[in-house]
């Protein structure tokens, strides 16, 4: 069967030494949301629906900065995600204190923050193009991709 694939722009996180942000960048993460419904229907995990080959890709990395941003999500150049990590639920402090309860982080690791709203669909042959400015409009992290 056809497989519905969507996107999710979302604020990536690096740890560091001291297990605190030291870089970022901007994520596209993706769902096939065939196989997500398939496996919550038999009560399995999600796993093939959110860990697939390509179903995450990282833009440019630049020096960690709590200061707002912007992502924006572009399918064949139409806007499809623009908001403000403003809007985010819990803040990436938030965040880390509460994977450090529950994981044990290393130097690293990458923490996916959330999707604002705007998730959508994309097929093989779609311009995915992702971007993270802050509040003067300079791109800090960008990445451009063709879905597989």
């Amino acid at each position: 069967p056809d497989e519905h694939i969507d996107h999710e722009v979302e604020l990536v996180v690096r740890l560091g030494a001291d297990l605190k942000p030291e870089a970022m960048c901007v994520g596209c993460d993706t769902t096939n949301r065939t196989r997500q419904t398939l496996a919550k229907g038999k009560g399995w995990p999600w796993t093939e629906g959110k860990a697939f080959k390509g179903s995450g890709v990282l833009g440019t990395w630049a020096q960690w900065d709590d200061s707002p941003m912007r992502l924006s999500l572009s399918v064949n150049s139409e806007i499809r995600q623009d908001d403000s990590t403003e809007l985010m639920i819990h803040s990436v402090s938030q965040l880390l204190e509460h994977l450090h309860k529950w994981y044990d982080l290393t130097p690293g690791d990458l923490i996916w923050t959330g999707t604002p709203k705007g998730v959508g669909p994309m097929k093989a042959g779609d311009l995915v193009e992702a971007r993270m400015t802050n509040s003067d409009g300079e791109k800090i992290s960008r990445f451009s991709a063709v879905c597989q």
